[in-house]
């Protein structure tokens, strides 16, 4: 993180707690703020009351459905720009399919490669800002 730059808010919904708990040390390292919930409609309501700057989303969740959630994200004028990369072990191109046409920025798929993962979060700030400015 380069002095000056904005903090970004990053919220996990995974119902794994070890894998949440991995992702979210990992991207403190990069200097992210971290918030995590274990099962979609925690993740909803974190969405609603903490407005994160990207959303990492598994797509099998209890209580709501990951795929469900996006939809709802992407439905949602107060929502519906913010980022979403799905984090998901479903490694079938029609998976990937699915979560992109629902609007999901990336699909990265289970087990993760961290140094990809954090190269692929500065990739989707970066995008944002520029198409902003």
């Amino acid at each position: 993180m380069c002095p000056g730059e904005k903090i970004r808010r990053v919220l996990i919904i995974e119902d794994e707690k070890a894998m949440a708990e991995i992702l979210a040390i990992r991207l403190k390292r990069e200097g992210y703020e971290i918030y995590i919930a274990y099962d979609g409609e925690e993740g909803l309501e974190k969405i609603r009351s903490q407005k994160p700057d990207l959303v990492l989303l598994d797509l099998i969740l209890p209580k709501l459905d990951g795929r469900d959630l996006l939809k709802i994200i992407k439905d949602d004028e107060k929502t519906k720009d913010i980022p979403v990369v799905i984090l998901s072990g479903m490694t079938q191109q029609w998976d990937r399919n699915i979560g992109l046409e629902l609007g999901a920025d990336e699909y990265i798929e289970k087990p993760l490669d961290m140094i990809k993962l954090a190269s692929q979060l500065k990739n989707i700030f970066r995008k944002r800002e520029s198409s902003s400015s």
